[in-house]
């Protein structure tokens, strides 16, 4: 289904009705590989309780265990680390072999982290670190882009609100686990995990919640975030000031609020550099983005953040593109999907999948590029919007997924 884009520049805001294009839909190709029973979480909703590497499939089933398979054997293992809890986020680190999870019940919550890996004729998972606490509420767990020993978790405060930490894995506070041969993280206070550790909270962190955080792909110093209040912020890492409870508060190098005010739900960096028909001087400072409010149902496309270059001054980002759903379902999953091309190619093909966590329903935006007119060894991407829409249809609602991609066919000779 075409949707329309800006010519001009200006934002467009589109409306797409599910039900009006359900004769369109498509079947999704799948291979079925297990059968559990799943159950929806609307307290998480960007929590992934499925991930996937090259050699595993990881997933949560009853009672706090997870189960891992092997992809090419029929070689299997449980983990044994959230028993009785609510396990919320499993991520493995890229592609390798280490995979941190996260869970909790009304007494506790836990981090572990793993190295999972194959000797025959067994599965072995061999904890590497476990983190503990009674007091906070921890839901999410965000890799580095590239230094398997930092994370964030994102967790409660003392307010009962979520905010993020920053973990350094080499700088923690640790002792001998009991029964086993790794460390056990402890807290350095009820709320905080380090002594000086990095720390990020909504503006009234009283009031309102961090709801998802997402690395720079150009500069792992910035972090971008979204807040129940609507707020935006881009933080410097490398920027720090003292708080007074022990730990250290990045500084906002730009925020924004949505217009009109509402909480936000997601935040993503897409991989184009800037948007199409810009006339802007400034360098920027990140990719474009994405944010999602309305438990993901509405998608805005932004511009990156920028900087100017003759004075420094920061220039906000502007929207691209706002896309809503008619009668939408209450919550939503919503991933990016792209492939590096090389620069003799067409311009990079992206996809921005939504999934209906309560009914069978996988939306795939397509996110249009064209090349910016720059060095040929060094084309930038631009982004001009999401032009079409395709509909697939499945038997059940998708509650958590682990998004991976993969070219369908060479294009090196395109």
């Amino acid at each position: 289904t075409a949707l329309p884009v800006s010519s001009a520049g200006s934002p467009v805001r589109v409306w797409f009705d599910v039900e009006s294009v359900s004769s369109e839909t498509q079947q999704p190709q799948t291979q079925q590989i297990a059968n559990f029973e799943a159950k929806a979480n609307e307290d998480c909703i960007n929590g992934s309780t499925v991930a996937v590497n090259q050699h595993f499939v990881v997933y949560t089933v009853k009672n706090g265990l997870i189960r891992v398979l092997h992809r090419h054997s029929t070689l299997r293992t449980l983990l044994r680390g959230h028993q009785e809890e609510r396990v919320t986020d499993c991520r493995f680190f890229q592609d390798g072999d280490i995979l941190a999870t996260c869970g909790h019940n009304a007494e506790k919550s836990t981090i572990v982290v793993w190295r999972v890996f194959e000797r025959p004729p067994e599965v072995v998972a061999e904890k590497l670190l476990e983190i503990v606490s009674v007091k906070t509420k921890i839901t999410r767990v965000l890799w580095h882009p590239f230094n398997p020993n930092q994370f964030w978790m994102i967790h409660t405060n003392a307010h009962g609100r979520n905010m993020a930490s920053l973990v350094e894995t080499t700088k923690l506070q640790q002792v001998q686990a009991v029964g086993g041969n790794h460390g056990s993280a402890v807290f350095f206070k009820d709320y905080t995990i380090m002594n000086n550790g990095i720390t990020i909270q909504s503006t009234d962190a009283s009031l309102y919640d961090v709801t998802d955080l997402a690395w720079s792909p150009l500069d792992s110093r910035h972090v971008l975030t979204v807040h129940s209040s609507g707020e935006i912020v881009l933080w410097d890492l490398k920027s720090l000031m003292p708080r007074g409870d022990g730990t250290l508060a990045p500084t906002r190098v730009q925020s924004l609020t949505q217009e009109p005010p509402q909480p936000l739900t997601r935040c993503m960096f897409l991989p184009h550099d800037n948007k199409a028909a810009s006339s802007s001087s400034a360098n920027a400072m990140t990719s474009c983005f994405v944010t999602a409010s309305d438990q993901n149902a509405t998608i805005t496309l932004w511009s990156p953040f920028e900087m100017n270059a003759k004075d420094g001054s920061a220039v906000k980002p502007q929207k691209i593109q706002v896309l809503s759903l008619e009668r939408p379902s209450p919550s939503y999953i919503l991933d990016v999907v792209y492939s590096i091309t090389p620069p003799e190619a067409s311009p990079m093909s992206s996809f921005l999948i939504m999934a209906d966590r309560h009914a069978g329903k996988i939306l795939a935006f397509h996110l249009k590029a064209q090349w910016g007119e720059d060095d040929a060894t060094n084309k930038k991407t631009l982004l001009v919007g999401s032009d079409y829409v395709v509909p697939f249809k499945t038997r059940f609602p998708t509650y958590s997924w682990s998004v991976q991609s993969a070219p369908a066919a060479d294009i090196t000779e395109e």
